[in-house]
């Protein structure tokens, strides 16, 4: 390892992988990796770098480049690096190479800099080349490699949302970058596309309860070859070193009712609805949905489903939540929902319920602003108005509170409304949905503050309260996010983004965000069941191996339907468990590929929409397959 000191605002570090220059002034460099000699360049401090907060909670931007009171010492680790007092600005940063990876650490610097350290956007990012074979890693829904070359502008250095995975990366000259979050909750996955540059991806270090309270720290790793497989790969690897990956065949050491998930398809059924604001109702009762999905599976052949009931409550669907139970009365009641789950489990199949405990409606008992999720301006989140009407948020550590009542404990002494046993005493459901789960927020109720990992905390214990009955609940929620996996059984398949875009000549438009990649599946396919709620997304299930929804009603799905959702249930059979170990954009440009741990592969020609689909002779599904437009 090698350090070199030069005159004036510049350093010089190496090891055996990497030479890092740095610029001091505002804090940026330049990385080479050596062994293909790619040169990764930073891009300079601007007035974004950190937003300060003063004693009177006035809030401004600075330049790194700005700072008036800057010190430079070695790397406090003896590692080849330099720790950068920027005492003005209120922070350090800690910049070292360890072995491939050049390690960065943001800090807060108590002293004589600001009240409060807010949001920081670095390290920055990298100076793309504008060339064919550079790609940045995009790691919001399921995930996309945004071209170098691409020609709308999707510019959002301020972060666009919560992140899936806590990592992205990019690729140029046959060299990859993947950096991946070690501190991954309080952070925005953002993208600088500015119109004379490439896209790229860094990190934006949110706040956490207003100020910087804890060292932000990233790995990036460089090496040749380094794609978006093997960026995923890299991440998937350091998940499973944390201990936050566990294998759907593990989970179903744990609950013998996981293994039903290979092979089945959602089935979601609906219960009751009163909209408010139409004033309009309806019912279907438990009789009647029973006998929809016996007529299902008859018409099907399907062995195994997981039914996912929809507005079973006492006010059906997104209405008074926490209040649930009783079961609705009009659909048949406990005795009702009871039958209709025997119904379920004489067939073979999971029985679950869709539940809420984010919201919290006007009209419910339970309804004080003591419970709310307070943001950081004072005011409730009461944006939402659903079927149900006017509805608040709730905060995480209220919400396991109605988890526990509802789920496992029952309802007493409730004014009003009638005492009830638990979900689970009435009807002892095989699966569990939480409709909005996995979504981090903070909370600054002066009653229970909560910081984003807080969060987390609490809807992990939530997902776990439930799973956890009877030892077979399989669980689920509707955005699964990596930190729940351990807790988590399946999820609503991840959608790829698209988003407004500025398009050459002015204007905008709605498109997909770079080149849809399954970086989830890559990761975590073999972590969690995610079938395809899109039924135009035929393609998609085989190509990743994922399973679809039926919709359970007196008509019932078509035949049409029924056939090419079956070849996708036949084929997840096979491959549903296993890790999806490659995916590739085929040279020709209309061709995707992928490839399971099972030895199956599917080609996927979206344009013909043709799939083929290779691999061992247990393969039921093998062979060419024309899919419906």
């Amino acid at each position: 390892m090698k350090a070199k000191s030069a005159a004036g605002n510049t350093l010089s570090v190496e090891n055996r992988f990497l030479r890092l220059d740095m610029d001091t002034r505002d804090v940026t460099w330049t990385l080479t990796e050596k062994a293909t000699g790619v040169v990764w360049q930073m891009a300079r401090s601007s007035s974004q770098d950190v937003t300060l907060e003063d004693a009177n909670k006035s809030r401004t931007q600075h330049a790194f480049a700005s700072s008036q009171d800057k010190e430079v010492r070695p790397a406090r680790n003896g590692l080849p690096g330099a720790y950068i007092f920027l005492r003005d600005l209120g922070i350090g940063i800690h910049v070292f190479l360890d072995a491939r990876s050049l390690v960065v650490e943001v800090e807060r610097f108590v002293g004589r800099g600001p009240a409060k350290v807010r949001d920081v956007l670095f390290s920055r990012h990298f100076l793309l080349p504008r060339k064919p074979d550079t790609f940045s890693t995009w790691t919001i829904g399921q995930g996309a490699i945004v071209p170098a070359t691409m020609k709308s502008r999707f510019h959002h250095p301020e972060g666009y949302s919560e992140q899936d995975m806590a990592f992205h990366g990019a690729i140029t000259g046959g060299c990859g970058m993947v950096a991946i979050a070690e501190t991954p909750f309080d952070l925005y996955v953002a993208m600088s596309h500015l119109e004379k540059e490439a896209p790229a991806t860094f990190f934006h270090w949110l706040p956490s309860l207003g100020d910087l309270r804890y060292t932000r720290r990233v790995r990036f790793t460089f090496e040749k070859g380094l794609d978006f497989v093997r960026q995923a790969k890299l991440y998937r690897r350091y998940m499973k070193d944390l201990g936050y990956f566990v294998s759907l065949k593990d989970k179903a050491r744990f609950n013998p009712n996981v293994a039903s998930l290979k092979g089945a398809a959602w089935v979601n059924t609906s219960t009751a609805m009163r909209r408010m604001r139409p004033l309009s109702y309806f019912c279907n009762t438990f009789a009647d949905q029973t006998a929809w999905i016996t007529r299902l599976k008859e018409r099907t052949g399907l062995k195994t489903g997981v039914v996912h009931v929809d507005g079973w409550g006492a006010f059906g669907y997104d209405s008074v939540h926490p209040e649930v139970l009783p079961p609705h009365a009009a659909a048949g009641g406990a005795a009702g929902l009871k039958q209709f789950r025997e119904a379920a489990r004489n067939m073979g199949w999971l029985f679950g319920l869709h539940d809420q405990y984010i919201d919290i409606y006007a009209d419910a008992p339970s309804y004080d602003p003591a419970r709310f999720m307070i943001r950081e301006d004072g005011k409730p989140n009461i944006l939402n108005v659903w079927a149900g009407g006017p509805c608040s948020h709730m905060c995480s550590s209220e919400s396991l509170k109605f988890v526990k009542r509802n789920f496992v404990e029952g309802v007493r002494d409730q004014y009003m409304y009638h005492n009830s046993p638990s979900i689970y005493d009435i009807c002892q459901p095989d699966a569990s949905y939480l409709d909005c789960f996995c979504r981090i927020h903070e909370c600054f109720n002066p009653l229970h503050p909560l910081t984003r990992a807080e969060t987390v905390y609490y809807q992990r214990e939530c997902l776990r309260t439930v799973r956890e009955c009877g030892k077979k609940v399989v669980q689920s929620c509707e955005h699964a996010k990596w930190y729940a996996i351990p807790d988590l059984d399946f999820s609503y398949g991840l959608a790829h983004q698209k988003a407004d875009v500025q398009v050459e000549g002015g204007g905008s438009a709605t498109e997909a965000i770079g080149l849809p990649v399954p970086l989830w599946n890559l990761a975590f396919h073999d972590a969690i069941w995610t079938p395809e709620w899109q039924d135009e997304a035929y393609g998609r299930m085989l190509l990743y191996g994922s399973s679809p929804f039926f919709t359970a009603t007196k008509d019932g799905p078509t035949p049409q339907e029924i056939e090419w959702k079956m070849k996708a249930c036949k084929f997840n059979e096979f491959v549903g468990f296993d890790e999806m170990t490659d995916f590739k954009l085929r040279d020709d440009g209309d061709t995707l590929y992928s490839e399971f741990s099972s030895g199956a592969g599917v080609t996927y020609n979206p344009r013909e929409r043709v799939c083929r689909i290779e691999g061992p002779r247990q393969v039921a599904t093998a062979g060419t397959v024309k899919l419906p437009k």
